[in-house]
């Protein structure tokens, strides 16, 4: 019989913001990507890397684990850190792709010893995006485009430490399907990284995201889904804005600014 333990994870009020199912140390990825567990939406699937933390700590380090992703994408920066946290995990890692790797899911994707893919998965991979909202100079503009160039160029060498050994595919010709936006499916994935694919298809569950309005080739069926509403990041950060706008009197322009910029940098996605 396949037990299966649900973790809850809960702000500092005690509510529940989130949680994961463990099944036989099984990590199932099925939810947008957040930088903590504040971002979250209420009764959602998104994930943080403070619920990696979470599920890794009660696993002896070199236990197998299996990674379960069907994700629309999320922050960079909360991304990474989960890439990371699971890439220094020390057990064997299989990841299956069990609908969407998309955008920063793409990255925790090939985290994995074994890549697992489904002749239906798919995968994308773009350009890191920012949200910005405010009022910005050229110089703030020039500091988003470095932190932007900089997010890509770390996500660059997660693709370029994954590639295809079969076949010799430049970083430049990675970038460009970043700059286009690629959207790739099955097979067109081992094209580029490596994995394997499983012959047959899985029923795929819905992927629903915040992020798919952002994105600009988003394939039809995909935007034809009743997705999420966008209220589990920048709704939030400018109500951060709002509330201390509100509160504080003192320097308020010079306040509002330094937040702006800030959040400005946690949009990254």
């Amino acid at each position: 019989m396949i037990q299966i333990k649900k973790l809850n994870f809960k702000n500092k009020n005690n509510n529940i913001v989130g949680s994961l199912e463990v099944e036989n140390h099984k990590l199932f990825i099925y939810g947008d990507i957040v930088m903590d567990s504040f971002f979250k939406c209420e009764e959602t699937e998104d994930v943080c890397p403070k619920d990696i933390v979470e599920f890794l700590k009660d696993l002896e380090d070199r236990e197998e684990i299996e990674i379960h992703i069907n994700s629309g994408g999320g922050s960079v920066f909360g991304g990474l850190a989960i890439y990371n946290q699971l890439k220094n995990y020390k057990g064997k890692k299989i990841v299956y792709i069990d609908g969407l790797a998309g955008s920063i899911a793409s990255v925790i994707a090939l985290v994995g010893d074994i890549l697992y893919i489904y002749k239906n998965s798919m995968m994308m991979i773009h350009n890191p995006l920012t949200a910005m909202c405010g009022y910005y100079n050229a110089k703030d503009l020039q500091e988003q485009i470095q932190a932007l160039e900089k997010c890509k160029k770390s996500i660059l060498n997660v693709y370029m430490a994954n590639i295809n050994m079969a076949k010799i595919i430049p970083e430049e010709e990675i970038s460009k399907l970043m700059d286009n936006e690629t959207w790739l499916v099955g097979e067109e994935i081992t094209e580029y990284f490596q994995g394997h694919i499983l012959e047959d298809k899985k029923d795929i569950v819905a992927c629903a995201s915040s992020y798919f309005d952002s994105y600009k080739n988003t394939p039809k069926n995909i935007k034809n889904i009743e997705n999420k509403p966008i209220n589990n990041s920048l709704e939030k950060e400018q109500k951060i804005v709002i509330d201390l706008s509100t509160a504080v009197n003192v320097s308020l322009e010079e306040q509002k600014q330094k937040i702006l910029n800030d959040l400005a940098k946690i949009s990254i996605f």
